[in-house]
């Protein structure tokens, strides 16, 4: 509320809850014309589409970004020009469900997304933890 206040937002126009914010986001996207596909929008297409995507995922890259594009609310579909049908539907079923059962067996660099171990990391054990001590690059 702070922040809103902050930015002279009215506190009794915007959602109090989590539960609000969500339901006008979802109410807000589905707006005629409110959305727009913007440079930004594009930028985020073309990353999903195709790169920069590091080495060692490249292999999966196809999956990640149909998988990413296909399970978008319809209206982010439209904006982004996804198409849908039967057959990619069905695709993604298959995909996600040999996910669900493959996922498990793939080794940790795949399975474990590390920001969120190193917040864990933070939280448990080293409260000082630093991304750059993490990071190899």
């Amino acid at each position: 509320m702070l922040a809103a206040k902050l930015v002279l937002i009215d506190e009794n126009n915007m959602p109090q809850s989590h539960d609000e914010l969500k339901q006008w986001v979802i109410d807000k996207s589905r707006e005629e014309g409110y959305l727009i596909f913007t440079d930004v929008a594009k930028d985020v297409q073309d990353i999903i589409a195709g790169g920069p995507v590091p080495k060692h995922i490249k292999p999966i890259w196809p999956f990640i970004a149909f998988t990413a594009f296909h399970t978008l609310p319809p209206e982010f579909k439209n904006l982004y020009g996804v198409k849908e049908s039967k057959a990619i539907n069905f695709l993604l079923s298959f995909n996600l469900l040999l996910l669900k059962y493959t996922r498990p067996l793939l080794p940790p660099f795949f399975r474990l997304i590390a920001p969120a171990r190193w917040a864990k990391q933070r939280l448990t054990r080293k409260p000082n933890l630093q991304f750059k001590d993490k990071a190899r690059f």
